[in-house]
């Protein structure tokens, strides 16, 4: 089915990303998808990201290039400019695999246009090798409420129902893409794909890798409004504060094991891939 009818609006954030943005900027030229529109969203980068952007004015429909005050910020500035029936956004070191957006189209009408689609994913390295083949994961609430099983770039959502709910918040950093997809599967439907859409990078400056206590705290606090205050996310992550609180004030180790130890129950209460919060990501 071919469903280059389906207007498809991509936004692109993007700052200092020179490394990588041909590669994701490749992989949306490659998709051939007609009816596309797509918002690059420049942080007033000083590397060469602007000149390598240059590249594919033959695909890139708008380019806002300010400073902005962060991610959510840049996002949202696209999605203000969004005109398709269907959205997301793309960071500029992930890329789409092949016919992604003709699959994401093709579901999406045929699932009568719900709030929500999303797609498999796999991770790949700086040099764009797969590391970690993504998993097929059936849509539950329940789940959700514990953990973001999708996978960003592989997520696509109706245009009109983001406008209703006013998109990601501004005001958070590291789990946007999560709380987004909790406030908007409460009241409309959400579609899985068992195909593999994107390929996620990880390398030591993404903001998951960098966010440690910070981001460890936002999930707890979108955990606990979702999920209330037995939330796996809240509950480890009042525990492991609490002895991370300890360790930072003494000079024995026994905070430190005690942490490391409660994470390890945790794993062996919830299963390690069911919850966010780790010892390793704590801090």
């Amino acid at each position: 089915m071919n469903n280059h009818l389906t207007r498809i609006s991509l936004v692109l954030p993007c700052f200092n990303a020179e490394k990588y943005i041909c590669d994701c900027l490749d992989s949306i030229r490659s998709q051939n998808y007609e009816n596309l529109q797509l918002i690059v969203v420049d942080g007033s980068s000083d590397d060469s990201t602007l000149k390598q952007i240059d590249k594919y004015s033959d695909i890139v429909d708008l380019l806002i290039s300010e400073p902005d005050e962060g991610q959510s910020d840049a996002i949202l500035k696209g999605f203000k400019q969004v005109d398709g029936e269907i959205w997301g956004w793309i960071n500029a070191d992930d890329q789409f695999r092949s016919e992604a957006l003709n699959t994401a189209a093709d579901y999406w009408v045929q699932s009568n246009k719900p709030g929500f689609i999303y797609g498999i994913a796999n991770k790949i390295d700086e040099n764009g090798i797969t590391i970690k083949e993504g998993k097929y994961h059936p849509f539950s609430k329940k789940r959700l409420k514990d953990i973001f099983f999708m996978t960003q770039p592989a997520c696509f959502f109706n245009t009109e129902i983001t406008r209703k709910l006013g998109g990601p918040h501004k005001n958070l950093d590291y789990a946007m893409d999560w709380e987004f997809v909790l406030r908007l599967s409460r009241d409309s439907e959400t579609v899985s794909i068992p195909k593999i859409l994107a390929d996620l990078r990880i390398h030591n400056n993404t903001k998951t890798s960098l966010g440690g206590y910070k981001r460890s705290l936002e999930i707890a606090q979108i955990g606990r409004q979702y999920g209330g205050i037995f939330n796996k996310n809240y509950v480890s992550f009042k525990v492991l504060e609490f002895f991370y609180s300890l360790e930072k004030k003494s000079s024995f180790n026994v905070y430190r094991k005690l942490r490391r130890f409660s994470s390890r129950v945790f794993d062996q209460m919830w299963g390690h891939t069911n919850y966010m919060i780790h010892d390793h990501t704590f801090s």
